[in-house]
Order: C-alpha cells, then structure tokens, then sequence
C-alpha cells in the first residue's frame, strides 16, 4: 500500500501551537500597553474619562478570557501527529493482513479437499464461508478504524489552523488600537476598537470550539458503530458468539484413519 504523505498542518503541529502561543503572548503585551497608555489619559480627557475607564475595566477582563481559554488549549493542544501515524499503521499493515485472509478462505485455495475426503473433510470445508466473512468484516472495519484515526487528526489541525488565524487577527486589531491610543485624542475610540476586537475573537473561539466539537462526536460516532461491528455476532459466531469461527467442530473431533467410524478421514485417490 502506498504511504499517504502526512499533511503539513499535521507534520508541522508543534510550529503551528508554538506560533498560536507566540501571538498569545504579543497579545498580552499589546492589551498592557492599550490599558496603561488609555489610563495615562484618564485625568486630560476630562467628562470622556468615565466611558473610557469602563470600556477599559471591560477590555482588561475580556482579555484575560482570552488569555486563559487560548492558554488551556495550549497546555492540552493534542497529538494529531501521533493520531495519523497510528491511522497509518492501521491501513498499511492490519487492513492488508485482513484483505488477505479474505481471499484465501475458500474452497478453491485450501488443499486440504484436494487430498482428503470424508464427512470430517466436508465439515472443514463448511467452516471457510464463515471465516471468509469473518475476515471481510475485519478487512472493512479495519480500514475504517485507519481512516477515522487520520480524520480526527485532520480535524484538530483544521481547528488550530483557524485558531492560529483567529489570534493574529486580534493581534493586528490591537496593535492598530495602541498606535491610536497614543495620540491621547485617540484614546477613547482605540479602546472601543479594542473590546469590539476581543468581543468578535471570543464569539469566534466559541463558534470554533462548537464546530471541533461537533466534528470530533461525529468521528467518535463512527467508531463506536465499527466496535459494533467488530461485535456483530452474525460476522463472528464463535463459538462462543461473538468470537472467531472455529475450524474445529464435533465432526471434526474424530482425527483418525482406521477405527471404522463414520468421520474418518480418508484419501481422496
């Protein structure tokens, strides 16, 4: 099976949550400046002061939101990598071995009618329908498992790629909103740019976060139903059920060649 290349947003993880905390942190250092260059102007700004100490007061505890949902993620961002390699592993090496099983488990590539005969031969023979199905399911489930494993990769990576937008985008805003604070005059309407900024980045997160959310029970949905599927008793009789089919039945118990019975095993020339 050819290796799937492993997609940059999933091979580059590491870079990609080490430049979200790098914004986080010019973030924090930007919002200080806002706060501390708008309170400079708190006393010269006279009857403008007080709605400016409350768009202030309401801009510093947004950021700190910011700060500790975007520090959380950061702490605890996930191992995609680990998540498609594991994914890989699945489809290149347990889905083969499955899709193989499926087709020697028949009539025609086993040997053992070839040279034998007998109710016992025949009650061996009667056993390969049921491995055959046996392994088609686990060749399909298998698969499955490989595929679902990458998705949830891709879906993580997918959310900090947006993250990652989402953050430098607030940078930028509030990088603009400081050079307007320090023009004095500008101060009062840099601090509404500001807390609209982080306003509109903590609507986003959320709407992200749910998003990612969504997807991820998605995929966890899916898995759930492939365990059903590798518990499915009607791929796996057993016995007992829900275990491999046995090529060893009552009919096959008798092994020997001579004592008369009727399950001996006899050659077929």
């Amino acid at each position: 099976m050819t290796v799937a290349p492993v997609p940059a947003s999933v091979s580059g993880f590491d870079q990609l949550v080490a430049h979200v905390a790098q914004a986080l942190k010019e973030i924090r250092q930007v919002a200080d400046r806002i706060i501390s260059t708008c309170t400079a102007w708190l006393a010269p700004l006279g009857p403008l002061a007080g709605a400016l100490r409350k768009d202030l007061a309401e801009f510093a505890a947004q950021i700190d939101r910011v700060l500790d949902a975007v520090g959380k993620m950061i702490s605890d961002p996930g191992r995609p990598v680990t998540l498609w390699q594991a994914g890989q592993a699945w489809l290149e090496q347990v889905t083969p071995q499955a899709g193989n099983l499926v087709g020697t488990l028949t009539a025609a590539y086993m040997e053992a009618d070839d040279a034998w005969q007998g109710p016992a031969a025949t009650a061996y023979l009667n056993t390969l329908p049921a491995q055959k199905d046996a392994a088609a399911a686990l060749h399909e489930v298998t698969g499955k498992v490989g595929i679902t494993l990458q998705e949830t990769a891709l879906t993580i990576a997918a959310f900090w790629l947006g993250l990652l937008a989402a953050v430098v985008g607030l940078l930028a805003q509030l990088v603009g909103a400081a050079a307007a604070a320090a023009t004095g005059v500008g101060a009062p309407p840099a601090a509404v740019v500001a807390l609209t900024a982080t306003a509109r980045f903590l609507t986003m997160l959320a709407a992200m976060t749910a998003a990612a959310m969504a997807a991820l029970r998605e995929i966890s949905g899916n898995q759930s139903t492939l365990v059903m599927a590798l518990t499915d008793n009607a791929a796996f009789p057993g016995p007992p059920a829900g275990n491999w089919p046995v090529s060893t039945t009552g009919r096959m118990s008798d092994g020997s060649m001579s004592d008369g019975d009727a399950s001996d095993w006899r050659l077929a020339y």
